[in-house]
C-alpha cells in the first residue's frame, strides 16, 4: 500500500536480537510466529483480529505471561475515545441505557489484498474494522455481557 519493500533476512536468527515481536501479518499466517516467539520467551504485539473463538484466544494467551502479550486496539488511545468514556462514566447526561451500533459505508486502503479474502483476514471488513468500534464500546461501558 505504501510501496515499502521488504528486507529479506533470516528472521529465525534475527528474532534473537529483539525484545518484542510485532506481528501484523494476516490472521491466517500468525500461529507459527506466535509459537516461535513463545518458545523463545519473546513478548508480542499482535494486530487484531487476535482470535476468532474463546478457545483460540485462551490457547494463544496461555503461551505467554500476561505482561508478554498485547493486542492492537490502539484506537482506545484516541482523544475522542477517552472523552466518550469520561462522558459515560461521569453520568453527565444520566445513566447509559443502550447503545445501537451500525457499520456504515467503509472502504479499506490497499486495494484487494488479503482484506478481501475472509479466510486470510480472519473474517473480512467486520472483524477488521468494526471490531475497533466493538472494542471501544466494551471499553467505555466496562461491559460484562454483549448481545450482537
Amino acid at each position: 500500500m505504501y510501496n515499502v519493500h521488504p528486507v529479506y533476512t533470516n528472521w529465525e536468527e534475527e528474532i534473537n536480537k529483539v525484545d518484542v515481536c510485532v506481528i501484523t501479518i494476516p490472521y491466517v499466517g500468525r500461529m507459527p510466529y506466535l509459537k516461535i516467539a513463545s518458545n523463545l520467551k519473546k513478548s508480542v504485539y499482535v494486530e487484531k483480529p487476535f482470535a476468532l473463538t474463546v478457545k483460540e484466544h485462551l490457547e494463544i494467551s496461555s503461551m505467554f505471561n500476561p505482561n508478554e502479550i498485547a493486542i492492537g486496539f490502539q484506537r482506545r488511545c484516541y482523544k475522542v475515545a477517552s472523552d466518550l468514556k469520561d462522558i459515560i462514566v461521569s453520568g453527565i447526561f444520566g445513566s447509559l441505557k443502550t447503545i445501537t451500533y451500525n457499520q456504515g459505508y467503509f472502504t479499506l486502503k490497499g486495494g484487494s489484498g488479503y482484506l478481501s479474502d475472509a479466510k486470510l483476514s480472519g473474517g473480512g471488513v467486520i472483524i477488521e474494522s468494526a471490531i475497533h468500534s466493538f472494542d471501544q464500546i466494551l471499553n467505555y461501558t466496562q461491559a460484562i455481557s454483549v448481545t450482537v
